[in-house]
C-alpha cells in the first residue's frame, strides 16, 4: 500500500493546548475585587477624628501682640544713641518694644555725662535730661504715659 500526499488544502489552525503548570509552581489567581477600607476595631478608634485630613491645613498661631511704640527724646536733642555698641542715630528716636523685652541704650553727648536708659514698653514716651559734665546732678529721666 502506497501513501499518497493529499493536495494542499487549508486546514483550520490548531490551538495550542493550555500549558500545564509544573508541579509545585504557583498558580495564577483570578483578579480580586477591590478591598474595602478597614473598619475601626474599638469605640476609641470610631470616635477618634481622622487626623490625616487635617495634615494639609496650617494650624493658626495666636497673633503676637503688637509692640509698644516708645519715643525716646533728650534735652538737649541730638544726643547720640548706642545699642550694643552700634549707633542707632540721634534723638528723638522711636522704638517698637515687645512685651517682656528690655532695650538697653547708651546716650552720648559731647560736654555731657554719658547715661544709660532701659526701654521696656511700660511707657510710650521717655525723656532724658542730659547732665553737663563736671556737674553734681545725677541726671533725670521723665516718663510720660
Amino acid at each position: 500500500m502506497q501513501l499518497q500526499a493529499e493536495p494542499d488544502s487549508p486546514q483550520p489552525a490548531a490551538r495550542p493546548a493550555p500549558a500545564e503548570p509544573a508541579p509545585g509552581a504557583p498558580q495564577a489567581q483570578p483578579p480580586q475585587p477591590a478591598a474595602e477600607p478597614p473598619q475601626p476595631n474599638s469605640l476609641e478608634e470610631q470616635a477618634a477624628p481622622d487626623s490625616s485630613q487635617d495634615q494639609d491645613k496650617p494650624e493658626s498661631e495666636p497673633a503676637a501682640p503688637e509692640p509698644t511704640t516708645v519715643t525716646l527724646s533728650t534735652l538737649p536733642a541730638g544726643t547720640r544713641v548706642y545699642r550694643g555698641g552700634q549707633s542707632e542715630g540721634t534723638t528723638p528716636l522711636t522704638y517698637g518694644v515687645n512685651t517682656g523685652e528690655r532695650i538697653v541704650l547708651r546716650l552720648v553727648q559731647e560736654g555731657y555725662v554719658t547715661q544709660s536708659v532701659v526701654l521696656d514698653g511700660s511707657r510710650t514716651q521717655v525723656r532724658v535730661v542730659m547732665v553737663k559734665a563736671g556737674g553734681t546732678s545725677t541726671g533725670a529721666q521723665e516718663g510720660i504715659r
